[in-house]
């Protein structure tokens, strides 16, 4: 559920207020998702809800580095972000929808 709604807000964030994933489709933009060793779960879910397994990118282990691959997505780039963090088990996840200035 949460990758649905964090793709909806990442195209949006691109496309604007009025676009609708769920009505319009992805329109040309590519949604990225930056996660820490996501659950097959996870992978699955994206490739359900039409984001695909292999736009997952596996995050740095440093502040830098994460800092440096969100800036490949924006807008003016084509590509949403969203950013998966989770502790361990497949009940537990913190999603970040990044929000572009």
């Amino acid at each position: 559920m949460f990758l649905g709604c964090g793709r909806e807000h990442a195209v949006r964030n691109i496309l604007g207020k009025d676009h609708s994933v769920a009505d319009d489709g992805f329109a040309g933009v590519k949604v990225i998702v930056f996660a820490d060793r996501p659950h097959a779960s996870l992978l699955k879910a994206a490739a359900l809800i039409g984001i695909g397994r292999k736009n997952f990118v596996q995050l740095g282990s440093t502040a830098l580095e994460i800092e440096d691959q969100l800036r490949t997505c924006g807008p003016g780039t084509g590509r949403g972000a969203i950013v998966s963090l989770s502790y361990g088990e497949v009940n537990t996840v913190s999603v970040i929808v990044v929000f572009y200035p």
